[in-house]
């Protein structure tokens, strides 16, 4: 008896299971599915074929205005068609949502289908009416109906299935894709239709599926799910699981829709807008964002480039796997609800940390490497000799490639609030030595595939690490030093920056790694930094600061600052951190925005934006451009200016070196004004100087003078006290959402100016000094009269005097 129940049990299952693939729930799951079968079969056929595409571009135009099109036109006509097609399935999956709750699962399918007609009509008759730009628009529609085809059916058949088959049923939308595919690739043979009589009928295809599929997608179920939860229609979701389960007894999934209904109550009517804030599915939005990159950037791709580009997404799929491994529950088998209450459940893990000071050094100017870089370009190019021959595209790749790197320090800079108040100060130096190794990486590997995308992505990279490091170092920093030596602790960075430039422009020397060969090593040395950075950070203390008033974690703290002072008695520290906690309650989780919108750090606020504008608007930029022109106008001769811009630099290193020691008994606010006078003053002496070089001989010696004292004066004042300020006016919870606020306007300004500097100074000459002469005057105004001063006070002290500066309202007469 016991041998009977044992064969018999297997096959009641199987039996059970076959039960649930019923005849209306494959038929639904097909007839949906050949929506996919379009969008596999247009994602490989509008990428074909380029060839015949150009010229019927040319063509066409060669009709209208008995001339071609300019090669150079046609290949960003033809970039331009390829981009529409994804571009239209952008805009596919925003117009998803809306269509898809308005008017059902069913109804999108079939409304999509008339999208997928009309762009087949409008390819067909592309050539006929002789006009590439039917083609084009039939492009963007085309992947504006794949984009809602995409997201569409995996909902509908996820909403149809029973839990027990619902990963299966979702396998068969996979498999249509690869079949569209399958059949692209069969169809773009020469042979077939890849060819110039045939590609508007190989283009137009999908049109006749969506055709074929119309008449029996109205014949299929709506979405029980759709029409009981958003519709509130039970007695026909009733209707439809009776219909596609095949059994009257359909009282068990009605319950569950009820209690999903119910568990789902906040979330009624949610948009992408209300998705991106809603705190309870903020967990799940990230694992769906992290999905989605995984599938474009895990190698797919990869296969169309060389080898050595599978290196470049090795990093993501280990970062994919991890997060998966760590964070993504498993689904199989489980209820909705049940599969809401694993992801909540779950906690996020905190990520490991960051730290040290890196520079800028050469990638922040292009310096003697521009041509090395341009060269470079045009060997990356291959085969393509209408690019690699053209100048003005090689000046446009390098000045994006230029600007990358301040559009990096941008992000950089809103990343890093967030960064430090999530994983602490250390914390957030650490990771970012790891991205820091990873784009050093991409550079050295750059030669080796001879793709210029990936020194661009590097730039970018290291743009984004640098703006990280310019912010969370003087944060760190500032934390951890005593009251009477934070201002050379926190000018530190600002040394080893310089220092790091010198570096650069010693090793960027011909003689050593300036050259075709040394560049991707000379630019990727950063990684060494970073290696030792990751081995020595781990052994050093967190912020005291960021452990007690952030994290309230006072043992933590009282350990670190006995680290810290080498001694065991630091109860006077720990009582200051409690009072300074106590006395900014009402700036707790302060981020940027609250940062902006609160009236009483407003004017800490003003003065953090104003101390940014005063680096950068003051004329940092053109004394250095025109350095070169100096010193080539004293005779030194040409091959000998790369050795004066070093020697400058040292000059620099030095002043800084002494300004470490005088920082702490000297006022800041009077060494800032000091600068921005010395800077002000020099402005107006280099603009006299360049305009009479060229006729008296003195002028130029004269001239490289007010140049290295300009540089000075911006070292002593605009160029480091701005670090140590900011960090003093704030207190715990708001510093970091101050410096966010302080760097992306030091980057953003860098950036705008490394656009559009260039094109200025072509127009202004010596003359773009003046332009910077007011920015200076009115920084030296609003320092004098607006700052406070901060040296040897607590950030409590700091506090009050910044308070006692505010603008006194005029009262009424």
């Amino acid at each position: 008896m016991e041998e009977t129940i044992e064969e018999t049990e297997p096959e009641t299952a199987v039996e059970v299971s076959k039960k649930d693939f019923t005849k209306p729930l494959v038929l639904a799951s097909v007839i949906s599915s050949i929506g996919g079968l379009q969008y596999g079969y247009n994602f490989w056929v509008l990428h074909f074929p380029s060839v015949v595409l150009v010229n019927f571009y040319n063509v066409t135009e060669e009709h209208k205005r008995d001339e071609g099109i300019h090669q150079s036109i046609l290949l960003f006509l033809m970039v331009f068609a390829i981009a529409l097609y994804p571009l239209g399935g952008l805009v596919g999956c925003l117009l998803f949502a809306p269509m898809a709750d308005m008017c059902g699962r069913k109804q999108t399918m079939v409304i999509n289908n008339l999208f997928s007609i009309a762009c087949a009509i409008l390819m067909g008759f592309s050539r006929m009416v002789e006009s590439y730009e039917f083609s084009m628009f039939s492009r963007f529609i085309t992947g504006l109906s794949s984009g809602i085809f995409s997201s569409i059916i995996p909902v509908y058949l996820t909403e149809i299935a029973p839990k027990n088959h619902r990963g299966a049923i979702n396998v068969v939308a996979s498999f249509f894709v690869i079949f569209g595919i399958l059949l692209g690739q069969v169809f773009t043979a020469p042979q077939i239709l890849g060819n110039e009589k045939g590609w508007p009928i190989l283009m137009s295809f999908a049109g006749f599926v969506a055709l074929f599929q119309m008449v029996p997608l109205l014949y299929i179920p709506e979405s029980p799910r759709y029409l009981l939860i958003q519709k509130k229609d039970e007695g026909n979701a009733r209707q439809v699981l009776m219909k596609l389960r095949e059994k009257e007894d359909v009282e068990e999934e009605m319950e569950d829709l009820h209690q999903e209904d119910h568990a789902e109550r906040v979330e009624k009517n949610m948009t992408i807008f209300k998705l991106i804030h809603f705190p309870g599915l903020q967990r799940r939005f990230i694992i769906i964002l992290v999905l989605n990159f995984a599938q474009q950037f895990a190698g797919y791709s990869a296969a169309a480039l060389r080898a050595y580009a599978f290196l470049l997404y090795l990093p993501v799929g280990l970062a994919t796997f991890l997060f998966v491994f760590m964070f993504i529950p498993e689904t199989k088998k489980k209820t909705f609800r049940e599969i809401q209450k694993l992801v909540s459940a779950r906690k996020t893990k905190k990520m490991w940390p960051q730290s040290m000071v890196e520079t800028r050094q050469e990638i922040a100017k292009p310096g003697p490497k521009k041509e090395i870089v341009q060269d470079f370009y045009n060997i990356s190019f291959g085969d393509v000799p209408s690019l690699s021959e053209d100048k003005n595209y090689n000046r446009f790749l390098t000045g994006i490639t230029i600007a990358l790197f301040p559009l990096g320090g941008t992000l950089g800079s809103f990343v890093v609030g967030p960064l430090t108040d999530d994983h602490g100060r250390k914390g957030a130096l650490l990771v970012n030595s790891v991205f820091s190794m990873i784009s050093a990486i991409l550079v050295a590997c750059s030669t080796v595939v001879e793709g210029y995308e990936f020194t661009m992505i590097s730039r970018f990279a290291s743009g984004v690490c640098s703006g990280i490091f310019y912010t969370a170092v003087p944060i760190y920093l500032s934390e951890l030093s005593p009251t009477n030596l934070r201002g050379s602790l926190t000018l530190m960075p600002h040394f080893f920056l310089v220092f790091g430039v010198m570096i650069a422009q010693i090793l960027a020397l011909r003689e050593i790694l300036g050259t075709q060969e040394g560049w991707p090593i000379l630019m990727s040395l950063v990684a060494i930094l970073a290696f030792c950075q990751i081995i020595i950070m781990p052994t050093f203390p967190e912020s005291p600061r960021y452990l007690l008033i952030q994290k309230g974690n006072e043992e933590k703290a009282r350990e670190a600052l006995k680290k810290l002072r080498n001694q065991e008695d630091v109860e006077n520290e720990i009582k200051g951190l409690h009072q300074e906690d106590l006395a900014e309650k009402d700036e707790k989780n302060m981020n940027m925005l609250k940062l902006l919108s609160c009236p009483n750090l407003r004017r800490q606020v003003f003065n953090a934006i104003s101390l940014a504008c005063s680096q950068e608007l003051v004329g940092i930029n053109a004394a250095y451009h025109y350095t070169e022109r100096i010193y080539i106008a004293t005779n030194v001769g040409l091959d000998n200016v790369r050795f004066m811009t070093i020697i400058s630099s040292t000059t620099i290193l030095i002043i800084l070196f002494i300004m470490l020691y005088i920082i702490n008994f000297v006022e800041r606010k009077t060494l800032l004004l000091v600068g921005l006078a010395v800077c002000g003053l020099c402005c107006v002496l280099l603009f006299v100087t360049l305009q009479y070089q060229d006729t008296v001989l003195w002028m130029s010696y004269a001239g490289t003078i007010v140049v290295n004292l300009y540089i000075i004066g911006h070292a002593i004042g605009p160029s480091t006290i701005p670090n140590v300020l900011t960090a003093e006016m704030f207190l715990q919870s708001s510093r970091s959402s101050a410096y966010v606020i302080q760097g992306f306007m030091h980057w953003l300004i860098s950036f705008i100016i490394g656009v559009t500097y260039l094109n200025i100074e072509a127009k202004l000459k010596s003359h773009i000094f003046l332009l910077f002469i007011p920015f200076n005057i009115a920084a030296f105004i609003y320092s004098l009269k607006f700052l406070p001063e901060t040296n040897n006070k607590t950030f409590l002290e700091i506090r009050m005097a910044t308070q006692r500066t505010q603008v006194r309202r005029p009262t009424a007469t």
